[in-house]
């Protein structure tokens, strides 16, 4: 998209910089839907699982996301994110889980998201 776009600037690039420019600027990925034509869709996105961080189940949300993202895009993430054991409340109790995903919601240099998630209280 950047090389089609930006042809005029490749001038003074070179074939290398043009690519890690558009690599850095323009890479995505589909986000898709999870339970399609069912009450439960949503996307499966930081901010769908952030929205429902206090609810009973986040370790079974993050893994279906992480899952339906990867299977939505097999060519930059086959087998990526594994077998997600750590979403599992016998491993990773919710509250933890959700303190880790509240933690990096506020990283610093991190816009905060736009989602109205509730924090947990220690």
């Amino acid at each position: 998209m950047f090389l089609t776009e930006n042809d005029r600037l490749l001038e003074d690039l070179s074939a290398e910089e043009a690519r890690e420019i558009e690599y850095r600027d323009y890479q995505s990925f589909e986000i898709p839907l999870i339970h399609p034509g069912t009450v439960h869709e949503r996307r499966a996105s930081w901010t769908s699982i952030l929205a429902t961080i206090t609810q009973p189940g986040l370790g079974q949300r993050v893994r279906a996301s992480l899952q339906a993202i990867e299977t939505a895009n097999p060519d930059k993430f086959s087998r990526l994110f594994g077998s997600m054991t750590w979403t599992s409340e016998e491993v990773l109790p919710r509250e933890v889980l959700a303190a880790v995903m509240q933690a990096m919601d506020g990283t610093p240099g991190r816009e905060p998201s736009s989602s109205s998630a509730p924090r947990l209280e220690e």
